[in-house]
């Protein structure tokens, strides 16, 4: 068993209301810092820029940017997971690290060569971009997937403020030269903006990485292919998990209500902003459960699994179980309370909150179906994460699939049912998946003694 673990032991304990609080709000920047300082430079962007350009060049811009975050994600996917997986394992066994480096700079150049190619030929055959906002849009595209890389590989080692501080830099001259160039550039000049605020921030990262690491192995492409073939059914997980993520967005691009660019991209903003909106909810909960993770969690299931394997008493590892299932369940709990706040707050709050970031009415509707899906699915992510710890692969790879299948038909036949059943389909999707990941989860979790044995 590994993971990749989030270091907040430091943050400190919780005594009140307002101590829970203030945790949240602390693991939630810590944990989620990176895609919320992005989010305040596109919104920055969008609210500014609209002075600068037309809102065609601003659709086309963050159809753009749509279309390269959703794939890069998927793309990286696969390579992040093996890469973690071999650092986690490093790490657990107390392995030296010098093959680390080796590790990424096969992920990075695996990628890469997948990454620019397949974005080249997307905007060439199927939009029609001028020739320069290609080279730029599939540039931005193959940045992302590599940023995703390098991102989970300081993640591994627990530096979040390096991360942080990247970002804020990056986006800050990201949200500056977009600016600086939209009105001469246009669309054009809002990527090249946008664009060199991404290599900024990998360039901040990798070289965080060449300070704390060293390079003395050359069998680089070996280790990748060793990586994923060891945890190819971890990979694969990986790889669902993010096109699941993704798959109602996806489908919600044929509804009759969805727009295309001038130049042939097609979204939803509808659906898409008010989604988004819903995941932006989930944040806090997201914080939480990944400092529950590293201060309790991935502690206890390591104490029980060294006590497995250190042949202790039966009665000093069923106390280690029973310590284990406690705290999950108590936690459990707990993360239900604090989303049976949000998401009452947000059907309540949605009439308001809407017009304030843009939206309209119309959207009420998707936004609170979203926020239930997106409620369900975090929650059903948390189980996989669990799961992937007690080194279930299999069962994690299964909640994942039904998941992805499930949201693919349930939106499908939304589209038919017509817009007022509009995310329903990906709220039922999610909230079936979720019962049987839980159900699934909690014979694993009776049954962990047992599992380690077998694996050890």
């Amino acid at each position: 068993m590994a993971g990749v673990s989030l270091a907040f032991t430091k943050i400190g304990r919780v005594g009140s209301l307002s101590g829970l609080t203030r945790l949240t709000l602390q693991t939630t920047l810590a944990a989620t810092g990176p895609w919320l300082l992005t989010v305040l430079s596109l919104v920055l962007i969008s609210s500014i820029g609209r002075r600068l350009v037309t809102p065609e060049h601003l659709f086309e811009f963050r159809a753009l940017l749509i279309y390269n975050f959703a794939f890069s994600l998927v793309l990286a996917a696969p390579f992040c997971m093996a890469s973690a997986r071999f650092l986690a394992d490093a790490d657990y066994s107390h392995e030296t690290k010098p093959r680390a480096l080796s590790m990424l700079w096969a992920a990075l150049l695996t990628v890469w060569l997948f990454a620019w190619p397949l974005a080249l030929g997307f905007y060439l055959l199927v939009t029609s971009f001028p020739p320069a906002l290609i080279f730029v849009a599939s540039l931005n595209f193959s940045l992302l997937a590599g940023l995703w890389v390098v991102m989970a590989f300081v993640a591994s080692r627990n530096d979040y403020l390096a991360i942080a501080k990247a970002f804020a830099a990056g986006q800050v001259l990201g949200t500056a030269s977009s600016l600086l160039l939209a009105s001469s550039l246009n669309v054009l000049g809002l990527m090249l903006g946008f664009t060199a605020g991404l290599v900024m921030i990998f360039m901040m990262l990798f070289a965080w990485i060449l300070r704390h690491e060293s390079h003395n192995s050359r069998q680089t492409v070996s280790l990748l292919v060793r990586g994923l073939n060891r945890s190819r059914v971890l990979v694969f997980t990986g790889l669902v998990l993010n096109v699941s993520i993704w798959t109602d967005k996806w489908v919600m691009w044929l509804a009759p209500e969805a727009q295309k660019s001038t130049h042939g991209l097609i979204v939803y903003p509808t659906y898409d902003s008010a989604m988004f909106l819903a995941y932006l909810a989930m944040v806090p909960a997201m914080g939480l459960f990944f400092y529950h993770a590293e201060t309790g969690f991935r502690p206890l299931l390591k104490r029980l699994m060294d006590s497995i394997q250190n042949r202790l008493t039966l009665a000093e590892i069923e106390a280690c179980h029973l310590s284990l299932t406690h705290f999950i369940n108590s936690r459990f709990r707990s993360y239900l309370l604090l989303m049976g706040t949000i998401v009452p707050l947000g059907f309540i709050l949605a009439p308001k909150i809407l017009p304030m970031v843009g939206g309209t009415y119309l959207q009420l509707g998707i936004f609170r179906f979203g926020l239930l899906g997106a409620c369900f699915q975090v929650l059903t992510m948390f189980v996989i994460i669990m799961l992937i710890n007690f080194d279930d692969q299999k069962g994690a790879l299964r909640i994942a699939l039904l998941g992805l299948l499930l949201t693919a038909l349930l939106t499908m036949i939304t589209l038919f049912l017509g817009f007022p059943t509009y995310g329903m389909g990906f709220f039922f999707a999610s909230f079936i998946a979720f019962l049987y990941g839980f159900t699934y989860f909690l014979s694993t979790l009776k049954r962990a003694v047992s599992l380690f044995f077998i694996h050890k």
